[in-house]
């Protein structure tokens, strides 16, 4: 009987050594916090799509800009700006799917999303698309424009090299833009493009009411 009762003791102290050995991890009093686990994964998303935003709205300034001014002081022409921005197909980009595309395959434009776009990019003083709509010749009703965008920009224009690269900056706050530069040839009889070396987009990140963008800051040589 001893040797019985000591074998039902062992088997006792055995479960229960077991059974405390488990608890923790099956308590779902416990609370738990999910937050790191979840925060990485967002922050790297977002991390992402500024680069992704940084590479495409390059593109766009570069084919924008006009070529009757400094590369280093440049002026855009904000109309194609906005043209070209609204049919980029990229997904995962800021302002893809911003503009609809009607019935008649035209692209809709509103206002109010034009100076959206304006304003992130450019800051207070570009707020003004509808203007830059009528001057580009477009008629806008009721704050809308549309129409077709299927058409040429012309040959002699500036224009980025096929691979662009976007890197944040030591301080986290910009993003940077890198790119191989071609240039039209003044005076040439037919339509030609030299490459001017690389050049670098700095963006500002900015955020306000909790929504964050890139604003373009400058554009230069690399040395």
């Amino acid at each position: 009987m001893k040797n019985i009762a000591k074998i039902f003791l062992s088997f006792i102290l055995m479960v229960f050594i077991t059974s405390c050995g488990r608890q923790p991890a099956s308590d779902s009093s416990q609370p738990h916090d999910s937050s790191l686990a979840s925060r990485q994964p967002q922050q790297s998303e977002m991390d992402q799509s500024f680069l992704i935003d940084s590479n495409t709205i390059s593109q766009a300034l570069v084919w924008s800009m006009r070529t009757d001014c400094d590369i280093n002081s440049p002026q855009f022409d904000t109309f194609q700006l906005i043209v070209r921005l609204a049919v980029r197909q990229q997904p995962e980009y800021c302002y893809y799917g911003l503009f609809p595309i009607s019935e008649n395959w035209e692209t809709v434009f509103r206002m109010d999303k034009c100076d959206r776009i304006l304003y992130e990019i450019f800051g207070e003083d570009a707020r003004t698309a509808e203007s830059i709509f009528e001057n580009a010749g477009v008629d806008v009703s009721d704050g809308t424009a549309t129409f077709s965008t299927d058409f040429g920009w012309g040959v002699q224009r500036y224009c980025p090299g096929d691979f662009m690269s976007s890197r944040f900056l030591p301080d986290q706050n910009q993003v940077e833009c890198e790119f191989e530069l071609f240039v039209p040839v003044k005076d040439a009889q037919d339509a030609q493009s030299v490459s001017d070396g690389y050049y670098k987009i700095i963006y500002d990140i900015v955020t306000e009411d909790g929504h964050s963008f890139l604003r373009f800051n400058s554009i230069e040589k690399k040395r």
